[in-house]
């Protein structure tokens, strides 16, 4: 590439002057004189425009160089325009791919808020389980307190059963007594029998006796007769006594065996209440072991639950981040779209003026060619009034040597002869002072100079346009870094729906392992309460004995 000179032009500037004023002298001065004219001054003058061509080739060449530079740095320009077109289209194709990103990212967004909205029903319904939990608890202390109070009341029975046996032992003492006095009254009775059979035989020896002596065998009959009556009479209150006793012993016999039969019903009692006890012990072994496996659950749940607490309060301040930086991310979008409709505005400026430079480049070709016309008409024509004035010297020299020659001959004395020297010294000295070769050199530099001249003009105009040339490379420029501007952004867009996308991901995976524990915790409850009923039903079925008589639970009042 080439370097713009910005020198001044000097030189050039000065041969546009002196050609000026020539030209002028020309117009002005007629025939012989306007020549003579330019003979001298163009003697004086040689050296000065023998110089000046070749600063004047010299700046042509750099002024080519400059345009060839300008020219290339042009066509660099269209690409770039061309370049950052298509950026501009790829930045659009971003933008909406980014839109679209934004719309799916927002979508997720309600999905995940919906989502959010079922786990906080979720845990809701862990936290009415939790309040039933503690229900059950609620119920199972006082389950424990009525089983304390039955036990102090199956204390009660054993104390009253303990006096009932004391009572039976008594009562098996008093009868074990009756039997031995009923056995007394048996022995005295047989005694009475063995009396009575006494009396009969000694009825009958009376009677015998009577035989023999009546009076006092009647008499002693009669005696004996009373004292039997009155014997009869006791043993007849004796039987009856006995009979009333044993009556009473039959009685007191029933009684025992209805006591017995009570003790054996109680006894059995007993051992079904120890039974029941037992399985009740074992069964509040077993609800004591649940409550505490069910605390341990509900404390690891209750821990689980502020983690998961913890975890949507971070969640719902992950999302309000990303619904800001969503809103970030739309007013960048807008933000974006309307420095892109600047840019295309802006483009739309660049390719006006460029139609316009390239309408004025078109212009300017157009002058520079009808300047080469004008310049070839005027070297035409400058080339044919040199012909003429030649012409004319080449006369005039001859008409000189011609006058020379009759001033020489006729010789009118010495005098006469050194004026017409002198004469004709300063006629040639102003008339011939150039030769033809050095005046069509000089027609040819001053052809060079206009040349120059409206070179310079075109440098002038080229001017110009380097000019708007740096003010468009300026906003290339600034475009440029607009696009890069645009790009970081779009990259840092596509950043954050990635970041976004992760996160999604992660919120996805970790209600995925809450509803999976939700799902546990449900089985375990499920299988817990089956648990539960399973133990009541076979409570109540351990409860119903195949012995018709009353329940414990009827008999000690239970309260389940």
């Amino acid at each position: 590439m080439g370097e713009i000179d910005t020198k001044p032009i000097e030189p050039v500037q000065v041969a546009l002057t002196l050609f000026g004023e020539k030209s002028e002298q020309r117009k002005h001065r007629p025939g012989n004189s306007s020549s003579s004219d330019v003979r001298s001054s163009s003697s004086g003058d040689d050296v000065d425009k023998e110089k000046d061509p070749e600063g004047v080739q010299k700046d042509l060449a750099n002024y080519k160089l400059q345009l060839e530079a300008k020219d290339a740095a042009y066509w660099q320009l269209l690409h770039k325009l061309e370049h950052y077109q298509k950026t501009s289209e790829e930045l659009s194709t971003q933008l909406k791919n980014s839109e679209v990103e934004r719309d799916v990212n927002l979508e997720e967004c309600r999905e995940a808020r919906i989502r959010i909205d079922e786990l906080e029903a979720k845990i809701k319904e862990m936290g009415d389980q939790l309040l039933e939990s503690g229900k059950l608890k609620e119920q199972l202390s006082h389950i424990l307190g009525e089983l304390k109070d039955v036990q102090g009341e199956l204390l009660s029975m054993e104390i009253e059963l303990v006096a009932a046996t004391e009572e039976k032992l008594k009562a098996l003492t008093q009868a074990e007594l009756m039997e031995s006095v009923a056995n007394m009254e048996k022995g005295r009775a047989e005694e009475l029998l063995k009396r009575v059979t006494d009396l009969n035989e000694a009825l009958l020896l009376s009677k015998q006796a009577a035989e023999s002596g009546k009076i006092a065998e009647i008499k002693e009959r009669s005696e004996t007769e009373a004292q039997a009556q009155k014997q009869v009479e006791d043993m007849k209150m004796q039987m009856e006594i006995m009979q009333e006793l044993e009556n009473k012993l039959r009685d007191k016999s029933v009684f025992i065996d209805s006591l017995q039969v009570e003790l054996n019903q109680a006894n059995e009692l007993l051992s079904s209440s120890d039974k029941v006890v037992s399985e009740v012990i074992n069964d509040l072994n077993q609800l004591k072991a649940d409550l505490k496996a069910k605390e341990k659950e509900n404390s690891d749940q209750a821990i689980y639950i502020g983690e998961l607490e913890t975890e949507m309060n971070q969640l719902k301040l992950e999302l309000k981040k990303e619904n800001e930086e969503v809103t970030q991310l739309n007013c960048e979008v807008e933000m974006l779209t309307d420095e892109l409709e600047k840019v295309k505005n802006e483009m739309g400026g660049i390719k006006e003026r460029e139609n316009d430079a390239h309408a004025e480049i078109a212009m300017l070709k157009a002058e520079l060619h009808r300047a080469r016309s004008n310049i070839v008409a005027a070297e035409v024509s400058e080339a044919k009034e040199s012909k003429k004035e030649n012409e004319r010297l080449k006369q005039g020299s001859e008409m000189v040597t011609e006058e020379s020659l009759d001033i020489g001959l006729v010789g009118n004395g010495p005098e006469n002869s050194v004026a017409g020297a002198e004469r004709s010294r300063d006629d040639n000295d102003r008339n011939i002072t150039i030769s033809l070769e050095e005046y069509e050199s000089l027609i040819s530099k001053a052809a060079k100079v206009n040349q120059s001249a409206t070179k310079d003009l075109n440098m002038l105009t080229t001017y110009e346009n380097r000019n708007e040339m740096e003010t468009l490379k300026k906003e290339l420029e600034v475009a440029s870094a607009k696009v890069s501007e645009f790009r970081t952004r779009t990259e840092q867009a596509v950043t954050r729906a990635e970041a976004a996308e992760r996160a999604k991901l992660a919120l996805e995976d970790q209600l995925r392992k809450w509803r999976e524990q939700k799902k546990r915790r449900k089985a375990a409850l499920a299988a817990l309460r089956e648990e539960s009923l399973s133990r009541e039903f076979g409570s109540s079925s351990c409860g119903n004995t195949p012995i018709n008589y009353q329940p414990l639970g009827k008999v000690l009042n239970m309260k389940f």
